[in-house]
């Protein structure tokens, strides 16, 4: 996966134009989400159906996947059920997020499943591990409340050696600007690392 990054200094494209460019072979937009607390996770939101239905699989350990016409179903890396082991499947997660203002947002989701999905299991760099993944419901619901990260997951026709070509094609779409993105292909090291 790979993806624009938000703010000043970091590239943002129309995901129409990137899922048009030659070296993606599909894509999906998802929003991410500034967590306060529990500081150690990442919440990422589906603007549609795609994710996971045909890209970014998860197994699901426990419970389901979340309702997507539901905004406060959620499911859980295994990382963050680990991290707090009173989270079952039905419990309530209470989150702090940071709003569009700049103010904290508390939002209470309920957990759906707990999952294992790739970029969650450690050692990882970047964003850290620990996703909390709401649904397409929960951007409409809450999305112009908080601080929203736009970006898009992509498959690549050429896997990771199809990162550099996609990376200088996004700045030059956004004038130069800097790509953060967070490709899966290089850390499947790690997750064998971890799995075995």
């Amino acid at each position: 996966g790979s993806g624009s990054g938000a703010g000043a200094t970091y590239a943002r494209a129309p995901v129409a134009a990137i899922a048009r460019l030659p070296q993606v072979t599909a894509s999906a937009p998802l929003d991410t989400y500034t967590v306060l607390q529990p500081a150690s996770a990442t919440l990422a939101a589906p603007v549609n159906g795609v994710i996971p239905a045909a890209m970014w699989h998860r197994k699901l350990l426990a419970g389901g996947l979340p309702d997507p016409a539901d905004p406060n179903a959620v499911d859980i890396s295994f990382t963050v059920a680990q991290a707090s082991p009173r989270l079952r499947v039905g419990s309530a997660l209470p989150l702090v997020l940071l709003g569009a203002t700049g103010k904290a947002v508390r939002v209470v989701v309920r957990v759906a499943g707990i999952d294992a999905a790739p970029g969650e299991f450690p050692p990882q760099y970047g964003a850290g591990v620990d996703f909390i993944w709401a649904t397409p419901a929960f951007v409409r619901a809450y999305g112009a409340r908080l601080l929203t990260g736009p970006g898009v997951a992509v498959r690549l026709r050429d896997g990771a050696g199809s990162v550099p070509a996609l990376e200088r094609s996004v700045s030059r779409m956004a004038g130069g600007k800097f790509v953060s993105d967070y490709p899966f292909g290089p850390q499947a090291a790690n997750t064998e690392h971890s799995i075995h």
